[in-house]
């Protein structure tokens, strides 16, 4: 499947580094949220 079809590969790969993103993401908002209270 990879490396086939070039369209479905660049749109995998768009997701995978989303889903990997993600995470990295929700820890700095809770590090914000954590760090400075008064922040909300």
């Amino acid at each position: 499947m990879m490396g086939q079809f070039d369209r479905v590969d660049r749109f995998f790969t768009f997701i995978i580094k989303i889903i990997s993103v993600v995470p990295t993401i929700l820890i700095l908002i809770l590090m914000t949220i954590v760090v400075s209270p008064s922040f909300w």
